[in-house]
């Protein structure tokens, strides 16, 4: 599914607590990118995940933001295949801080 933009239409791209919880973040992060215009930023409020995945979903760590939530690793990789470059971390608590979770802000730019 594409958003209702243009293509090269936006020079910014902002999020709070939702890729993760996305089933297919390369989907969402292809999608940022075709939207926005060359320079634009794609910047990232979500929970990274410090280690394993705790099985199965729960109500509680999806209303909290934590279910879905990916190692720093594969959350890079899926923003560089997307075609994202200078791609910055900066947790708001140390990692593993909230039971193996972490909330960061997540920058991006298209070249």
């Amino acid at each position: 599914m594409e958003m209702e933009l243009e293509r090269l239409s936006v020079d910014r791209v902002i999020s709070n607590c939702a890729v993760n919880l996305s089933q297919d973040k390369a989907r969402v992060f292809a999608e940022a990118f075709r939207v926005l215009r060359q320079g634009g930023h794609l910047v990232l409020a979500d929970f990274l995940r410090h280690g394993s995945q705790p099985q199965g979903f729960s109500k509680e760590g999806w209303a909290a933001c934590r279910d879905g939530a990916e190692v720093w690793d594969v959350y890079q990789s899926l923003l560089e295949r997307a075609g994202f470059i200078e791609i910055s971390v900066y947790p708001l608590e140390p990692p593993g801080a909230l039971g193996g979770f972490y909330p960061a802000v997540v920058r991006a730019v298209k070249p």
